[in-house]
């Protein structure tokens, strides 16, 4: 094995574990997101690796098959692992907001039949002024808060440091990510 055929070698090594690194299910939604905001940083390097290799060896790509393979084979693996995890988390990061979404249509339904929201949702617990769920999906948790008064409410997953993902609804009102009642 010749040294330059080591050093690609150890370049894809290197490559994959870092791709295998950023795309773990991370433990929260905070994680989940900056996981995400480094695998977009990773997806962007490897486009401009893939660039610079494809202009600076441009000769060589249409010398035989081998070659070209030879010549992009680093870069392509690169972008291949930063959008499969990326889209991996993406899919975590979805699954979430849909079941904030889906709680949020039950407990909109709830108020709609009976004129009054409901206290909480079904197996929701107290913490401080507002009730917790915990939701856990592929390993990460989100943890999703619920708060209402007589006829609205609001359901958000918190991701910490003042980012969520809120829902508001309430007797005679849609499920919506505007709060309507806030002047």
């Amino acid at each position: 094995m010749n040294t330059d055929s080591k050093g690609r070698l150890i370049k894809v090594f290197l490559v994959s574990s870092i791709a295998i690194y950023y795309s773990y299910p991370p433990e929260t939604g905070f994680t989940l997101l900056i996981s995400q905001g480094f695998l977009a940083v990773y997806i962007v390097i490897s486009l401009l690796y893939l660039a610079r290799v494809s202009l600076k060896h441009r000769n060589k790509l249409f010398q035989s098959n081998k070659t070209a393979i030879s010549v992009v084979a680093v870069p392509l693996w690169m972008l291949t692992l930063g959008l499969f995890g990326f889209n991996f988390l993406g899919h975590i990061h979805k699954n979430a907001k849909d079941f904030v979404t889906t709680v949020a249509h039950k407990v909109n339904q709830s108020c709609k039949q009976t004129n009054i929201c409901p206290k909480h949702p079904e197996n929701w617990h107290k913490y401080d002024s507002r009730y917790k769920y915990d939701y856990s999906y592929l390993g990460t948790k989100f943890y999703l808060y619920y708060t209402s008064d007589n006829d609205t409410f609001n359901v958000y997953l918190n991701y910490g440091l003042d980012a969520t993902y809120s829902l508001y609804g309430g007797v005679g009102k849609e499920v919506s990510t505007v709060n309507n009642d806030q002047p």
